[in-house]
C-alpha cells in the first residue's frame, strides 16, 4: 500500500512539475518583443528582453489607506506586490497604467485591482517592472487580507490578519513577521518563504517551488509541495506536534529522525496538540524544533 502511495505521490509531482514549466514558459521564456493580442493580460501587453541604452520615462501613482481599514483586497495580473506596516500609510505603484488600476475605500475594505495589463513586463537585469507597494498603519490588525495574483513577486512584512488568502499563478512569496489565525497560501510556480511566521491552522501549497519557513505553525496545518524542498525550524516542542508525511522521492528528517526510501508515516503522539501534515513528490522534508 504504502508504494502505491509513493507512486501516486511521484506521479502527481511530475504533473505538478508540468505545470509550473508551463506556466514558468508563458511568463518568462518569450524572448524579443511581442504582442500579445491573445495574452490573457490584454490586447496591448508586450514582453521586452534586454536592457535599454536611453532613460525612460516611469509612472507613478500615490494615493492614501484609510487607518480604519480592516480587509484589505488586492487583484493583480502582472504586477509585483508589497504588503507592509509603517508610520505613513498609502499606496504607491510605479510602472503601472492609471488607466487599468482601480483603487478604492469601501468602508472598512481597501481593493486595489488591476482591471486589463496594458503595460511591458521587462525582464532585463536593470528593468524597470510593474510594482506595487502598500503601507498599512501600523499596529492594524486586519480581519482578512486576500490577494490573487498573476505573474509577480509578492513581499509581506509585519502583517497581522485574522485570515490570510494568498494565490498566485507564476511568482515567489515571501513573509516575515506575519501573524494569521487562519492561512491558505497557494502558488503555482514559485518558492515560498516565512521566517519569524506565526500561522495557525494553514495550508501552504506550491505546485513546483521549495517551501521554507520559521516561527510557529499551530494547529491543524498542511504542507503540499508537487515539486520542491520543505524546510520548516519550528519553535515549539517535537512533542507539541503529530506529523503525517506522504513524499515519493526524499528523505525525511523531523528533529533528530530520519527516514529514507519512499512512502508515508507519522510521528509524534495521535492526541498531541497541534497536527501537521506534510506531502511532497519530489523533494527533501526537514523539520527542526527550537
Amino acid at each position: 500500500m504504502a508504494n502505491n502511495n509513493a507512486g501516486r505521490g511521484l506521479v502527481r509531482g511530475f504533473f505538478l512539475i508540468c505545470m509550473g514549466i508551463v506556466l514558468v514558459a508563458i511568463g518568462l521564456s518569450l524572448g524579443g518583443k511581442l504582442d500579445l493580442g491573445g495574452w490573457p493580460f490584454g490586447a496591448r501587453g508586450s514582453i521586452e528582453w534586454g536592457d535599454k541604452d536611453e532613460i525612460e520615462d516611469v509612472t507613478e501613482i500615490e494615493r492614501g489607506v484609510s487607518s480604519e481599514t480592516e480587509e484589505l483586497v488586492v487583484e493583480l495580473k502582472a504586477a509585483s506586490l508589497s504588503v507592509r506596516t509603517g508610520p505613513e500609510p498609502g499606496v504607491r505603484a510605479t510602472d503601472v497604467s492609471a488607466s487599468t488600476l482601480k483603487m478604492e475605500q469601501d468602508g472598512g475594505t481597501f481593493r486595489v485591482r488591476e482591471n486589463e495589463w496594458r503595460n511591458t513586463i521587462r525582464f532585463g537585469k536593470n528593468a524597470i517592472r510593474p510594482r506595487i507597494e502598500i503601507t498599512i498603519p501600523e499596529g492594524t490588525s486586519l480581519r482578512r487580507v486576500k490577494i490573487s495574483m498573476g505573474a509577480g513577486t509578492l513581499e509581506l512584512a509585519g502583517i497581522d490578519a485574522e485570515r490570510l488568502d494568498i494565490e498566485t499563478g507564476a511568482g515567489s512569496v515571501k513573509g516575515s513577521l506575519v501573524s494569521a489565525r487562519e492561512a491558505e497560501i497557494e502558488t503555482g510556480a514559485g518558492s515560498i518563504e516565512f521566517s519569524d511566521a506565526r500561522l495557525h491552522n494553514a495550508r501552504i501549497r506550491t505546485g513546483a517551488g521549495k517551501c521554507v519557513l520559521s516561527g510557529t505553525l499551530t494547529g491543524h496545518s498542511s504542507i503540499d509541495t508537487g515539486a520542491g524542498k520543505v524546510d520548516l525550524a519550528l519553535r515549539a516542542k517535537k512533542d507539541d506536534y503529530r506529523i503525517e508525511y506522504a513524499r515519493g522521492i526524499g528523505s525525511v528528517r523531523i528533529g533528530s529522525e530520519e527516514f529514507a526510501g519512499v512512502g508515508n508515516g507519522s510521528v509524534g503522539a495521535a492526541d498531541a496538540p497541534n497536527r501537521l501534515d506534510i506531502q511532497t513528490g519530489v523533494g527533501a522534508v526537514i523539520i527542526a524544533f527550537q
